[in-house]
């Protein structure tokens, strides 16, 4: 329920649409809002992992996130990965339901 409804950064309240976040595990594990819509780049770590913290090679990808409130206490949870090639660009989007579990 903190993740859902929660004040901290850890919780995604302030990624409900129209709004967007970064999430980064492998780095702080906080949820950040990007600013003006605009997330920033990931980063191809030493480690050969994600992140949105910096700390090694730039790359051209963004990834985001998005709470949608479903009825019934649910909610969608969006996360999609963009990128440009030659002037184009690409995305790849995965949706997943919260529901109460318990």
């Amino acid at each position: 329920d903190n993740f859902l409804n929660g004040a901290g950064s850890d919780a995604i309240t302030s990624c409900r649409s129209p709004a967007i976040c970064t999430y980064d595990p492998f780095g702080t594990g906080l949820v950040t809002p990007c600013p003006s819509g605009v997330c920033p780049p990931l980063y191809l770590s030493a480690a050969k992992t994600y992140t949105q913290t910096g700390g090694g090679t730039v790359t051209p990808f963004t990834r985001s996130i998005q709470a949608v409130d479903f009825p019934g206490n649910r909610e969608k949870i969006m996360s999609k990965v963009s990128w440009s090639f030659h002037g184009t660009t690409y995305s790849v989007t995965i949706y997943d339901q919260l529901t109460p579990w318990q």
